[in-house]
């Protein structure tokens, strides 16, 4: 921050600074040097040492000072930013500034711009930058290993399943083990557990006595696969606090869907009228089993934010759907 003092300083029209705040090479009396380029690599620092809201003042503060030598490179800094801070909008449109702009910075722009219209659901438009990335020639091991994790990503979030999961499994397999593409590792896994639950969900509890039965079986299998994936999230190396949040929600969700979807379940036709009125009693116990059961991830996802010290939307999430959930 000493920088951003002394230049407001030196604007205000003050001559002397005491020597022990000078800079290398600057005398007293002199007006002070202010160098852009540093002013961004310590907003840099401050982002990864955890200072987000200190970043993004400091890159603020300089918009009218970068020149045109470093201002794709500035810009890419703020859609970082703005995205880590869950502003995907604002995120956006630094990194098709960035795009549009030109420049060395265009590929790293690109792909986060993939992320961002992610998060905002326009996945198709995510798809169309990733295949922009796909194109690129010489890429190392590790990008493509990148583009492939994302890809899948991509592909299950616009209805191509099987071949986004055929793409996942393959880059997992890949970096299993290894310390490198954790964040993604981690959402990849828990893109195939969201989808599994998405289709545990979509089991409908409804029909004869022995298809409630197959259905209800084929559903907790899937949240069983889910649940699975989701160990693993939680295993990958980090560990990565934002997927774990994100899996526990989901899991934490389906389960209470499946309590909504046995307490709303009609009786077979098949049982007798004193069957049928005894019904939802005899299920009750499954029902208050499935909330519990939701509740439990919420807390437990609740605790590991509180326990990391992790901010995200999705805590207030937690909360909201622990509370609202029928005790």
């Amino acid at each position: 921050m000493i920088l951003l003092v002394l230049h407001a300083l030196a604007t205000e029209g003050v001559d002397e600074v005491p020597p022990d705040a000078a800079l290398p090479g600057w005398r007293v009396g002199e007006t002070a040097p202010f160098d852009v380029r540093t002013t961004i690599e310590t907003a840099i620092r401050l982002r990864t040492e955890g200072d987000l809201p200190g970043a993004t003042t400091l890159l603020a503060g300089v918009s009218d000072l970068v020149g045109p030598e470093l201002r794709n490179w500035y810009e890419y800094q703020r859609g970082i930013n703005e995205e880590l801070a869950w502003h995907f909008a604002e995120a956006r449109t630094w990194y098709e500034r960035v795009i549009e702009r030109g420049g060395e910075h265009v590929p790293d722009a690109r792909f986060r711009l993939a992320l961002v219209l992610e998060d905002l659901g326009e996945t198709e438009a995510a798809a169309a930058q990733m295949r922009e990335l796909a194109r690129l020639k010489g890429l190392d091991e590790s990008d493509v290993l990148t583009l492939a994790l994302q890809g899948g990503i991509t592909d299950i979030h616009n209805g191509r399943v099987r071949r986004g999961t055929r793409a996942l499994t393959e880059a997992l397999a890949a970096t299993e083990g290894g310390p490198t593409h954790t964040w993604l590792r981690a959402k990849a896994r828990y893109t195939l557990a969201r989808q599994s639950l998405a289709e545990a969900d979509a089991t409908s509890l409804t029909g004869s006595q022995r298809r409630l039965v197959r259905r209800l079986k084929a559903r907790i299998a899937l949240i069983d696969a889910a649940t699975a994936e989701i160990v693993r999230v939680v295993n990958t190396p980090g560990p990565e606090p934002e997927w774990i949040l994100a899996s526990l929600l989901a899991l934490g969700e389906s389960y209470r869907r499946l309590g909504d979807d046995l307490a709303a379940a009609p009786p077979p036709a098949s049982l007798s009228a004193e069957e049928q009125a005894r019904y939802h009693e005899l299920l009750r116990p499954y029902v208050e089993n499935a909330y519990t059961k939701a509740w439990h991830y919420w807390d437990e996802g609740l605790a590991m934010a509180g326990r990391l010290g992790f901010e995200s939307p999705k805590v207030q999430t937690l909360k909201e759907r622990s509370n609202a959930l029928p005790r």
